[in-house]
């Protein structure tokens, strides 16, 4: 696979975990368990990055960040904290691609409007 397919793929899956923690953040809000998205989004952010984070030139901080924080909490047996999923997010700094995220752009918090 070429980089620039990978950079695409890591795109798409940026993509669709912006909109899997906005579902998330509405659930939650509405007090519904989210036990089935939050292994959706363990599952997204798994197969991105196994797939294609090799090869790719730039990954965004976001999905790094959630899989920081599936590693800390689910492989734990523990609900994830989505709240703390964040671009800015220290927790991704022992991630292997991590010098990948530089320059990707600007912090975009869980918090703020998808």
């Amino acid at each position: 696979m070429s980089v620039q397919e990978s950079n695409h793929a890591l795109s798409v899956a940026d993509e669709l975990l912006h909109k899997a923690l906005a579902r998330i953040k509405g659930f939650q809000a509405d007090g519904r368990v989210v036990v089935d998205q939050a292994h959706e989004i363990a599952r997204l952010v798994s197969q991105a990055l196994q797939q294609h984070g090799r090869n790719a030139s730039v990954i965004s901080p976001l999905l790094l960040s959630a899989a920081a924080e599936v590693r800390e909490t689910m492989n734990n047996g523990q609900a994830p904290q989505w709240e703390r999923v964040c671009a800015g997010d220290s927790r991704m700094e022992s991630h292997p691609f991590f010098h990948k995220t530089k320059g990707f752009g600007e912090c975009l918090i869980f918090n703020a409007p998808f």
